[in-house]
Order: structure tokens, then C-alpha cells, then sequence
């Protein structure tokens, strides 16, 4: 049998005793996932040949089920250019082409809910005509809305 003094002991380097109550001296906030920076690219403009990198910048407790949609359907890990980074849910597509233009959404999901982070990926061959863009990240972006007609 463990008396209170050596109970006590054992439980030190997690809890802390204030008047006889013991709180926690680390805790985790549990709820659904959220969105941990409001600063990342929404809208892509890249050329074919190069990669595009998207991240999912959201945190979760419980862990969430992270999906990745192009275009409304499941991106499915098998496929040839697309990977997406286990600890940080990054989805990076390598060897972009012209029909990797559309909506991709990272879906994070727990038991308390779930939330979308959603980009729009433009892929031209003719983005210097385009607009006035930067370069961040190897990656050509604006955040003005992009209007085509043709390729």
C-alpha cells in the first residue's frame, strides 16, 4: 500500500498542490481543429514543370483525419505526383502541369468538428502576361483575381 507522502511524490512532476487540490501543470486544449496562421497564399499562379507546395495550417486535439480534394474529389495518396507530408500535412505536387489547375482543399477533421483551407492553383505557361505578380517561396502567387481566355 503507498501512503499519501510517497503518492504525493510520484505525482510531483505532473500536478502541482495548491490548498490541498491537485491541477495539472500542463494542460491541452481538446476541441475541433483550427486554423493556426491567417498569412498563408490562398491563390497559385505556376508554371508547368515546377512544384507547388500547399500547407494545411491548422492544429488539432484530438489529432484530426486530414483529406486533400482537387476540384471537390479525393486526392489519393497513390497517386504519381502528389504527396503529402505526414507531420505537418503539407500536400506538395511535383512536375505541375496544365491540368492541375483547379480548387484544392485541405479538410482536417476530429470528433469536435472540422475545418477547409482552400487554394485556388492556376497553371499557365503564360503567367508574365498575366498580371503583376511576386515570387515567394519559389512560387509564383497574386492575390488579385486571375482572368483567362485561352491558354
Amino acid at each position: 500500500m503507498v501512503d499519501l507522502a510517497e503518492h504525493l511524490q510520484l505525482l510531483s512532476p505532473y500536478y502541482r498542490i495548491v490548498s490541498s487540490v491537485y491541477i495539472p501543470l500542463f494542460t491541452c486544449v481538446i476541441g475541433p481543429p483550427h486554423l493556426v496562421t491567417s498569412r498563408y497564399v490562398r491563390r497559385h499562379l505556376i508554371r508547368p514543370g515546377e512544384r507547388l507546395r500547399l500547407p494545411c495550417p491548422v492544429r488539432a486535439n484530438p489529432p484530426a483525419l486530414v483529406t486533400w480534394y482537387k476540384d471537390g474529389g479525393t486526392i489519393h495518396l497513390g497517386w504519381d505526383r502528389y504527396r503529402v507530408r505526414a507531420d505537418d500535412w503539407t500536400l506538395s505536387v511535383r512536375d505541375v502541369q496544365l491540368d492541375d489547375t483547379g480548387i484544392f482543399t485541405c479538410r482536417a477533421t476530429n470528433g469536435f468538428g472540422s475545418i477547409d483551407i482552400t487554394y485556388l492553383v492556376y497553371v499557365s505557361r503564360k503567367i508574365d502576361s498575366l498580371c503583376h505578380c511576386c515570387v515567394v517561396d519559389h512560387s509564383i502567387y497574386t492575390e488579385l483575381p486571375v482572368q483567362m481566355t485561352g491558354d
